[in-house]
């Protein structure tokens, strides 16, 4: 599958970016979870990152001649930790958040979230998603956005727009490192056309928003003014073309200006083989 996910400050638009994203053919993007993947994170930490771990101990072991020198076997006894494969099976928990839903239906998945705001959780999940799209949702007005029903708390003003402006510029920094992989939406700029020009980041082609959604108006939390509405026929076609090579170049058969090259470690390789038309190697196999 590919993966798009949400990352926003609370009353920022991101239900009705949920809303927009979800009406595109194939995508099913989940809502919150109440920052679930930070559990991920924990046992990810427990297990390559606790400091003071006997390394001489865990890890090292020959899984193969163990059992004629039992005596050796220690309290951190393990064989050795495969880091991909660790994250495999993590991409393949955070997956089960998003319910139980049809593989061959939503080939883009992902979900929103308004929980991960520091610079761990954001690199946790740049390696539990090394292959994802992540669209960064903040908004520009922080004092509007701290009147809000989310974050109203009387007689803490101050301490909500310290937060709201702590988390906003985490988030917009983190955004501006990866402007490929990752796409800043500030609340102000909700219009079609900013809508179309994520389309167009994400490789969508054939269709365009004629309407955006306007989901919890009124600073409610179910009032809906106004539903995404689309024209045309969507293709995701696009998104993998962006990443392959450049073959047949100045309209030859044989001719290769510029060839795929990936950055971190995949680990679905159907997006690879849409991509490379059988071309190169595919690693990853999760």
């Amino acid at each position: 599958h590919d993966w798009v996910i949400v990352l926003a400050t609370g009353r920022s638009g991101s239900t009705s970016v949920l809303q927009m994203l979800n009406a595109l053919p194939g995508f099913f993007i989940a809502g919150e979870h109440r920052g679930a993947i930070k559990n991920l994170m924990g046992f990810w930490r427990e297990v390559f990152q606790t400091p003071g771990m006997p390394t001489n101990w865990a890890g090292k072991t020959d899984v193969v001649g163990f059992k004629n020198n039992t005596r050796s076997i220690g309290a951190w006894f393990h064989a050795a930790r495969s880091k991909k494969h660790v994250l495999c099976t993590l991409q393949k928990a955070a997956q089960t958040l998003l319910g139980d839903i049809d593989g061959s239906i939503y080939t883009t998945l992902g979900f929103k979230e308004i929980r991960y705001d520091n610079k761990e959780a954001l690199t946790f999940l740049t390696q539990l998603f090394p292959c994802a799209r992540f669209v960064v949702n903040i908004r520009r007005n922080l004092k509007a956005q701290s009147h809000s029903a989310f974050w109203n708390q009387p007689g803490k003003r101050d301490e909500v727009l310290k937060v709201l402006k702590s988390e906003s510029q985490t988030l917009r920094g983190w955004q501006a490192k990866d402007r490929s992989r990752r796409f800043l939406l500030e609340l102000e700029d909700f219009s079609t056309h900013t809508f179309n020009s994520l389309l167009h980041w994400l490789g969508v082609t054939g269709c365009k928003y004629k309407q955006v959604a306007h989901a919890n108006d009124d600073n409610s939390y179910n009032k809906l003014s106004a539903e995404a509405l689309l024209a045309g026929t969507c293709s995701a076609s696009g998104l993998q073309l962006q990443a392959g090579r450049d073959v047949n170049a100045d309209n030859s058969y044989d001719k290769v200006l510029a060839e795929a090259r990936l950055a971190g470690t995949c680990f679905r390789a159907q997006d690879i083989l849409r991509i490379a038309h059988g071309v190169g190697n595919v690693v990853g196999n999760s």
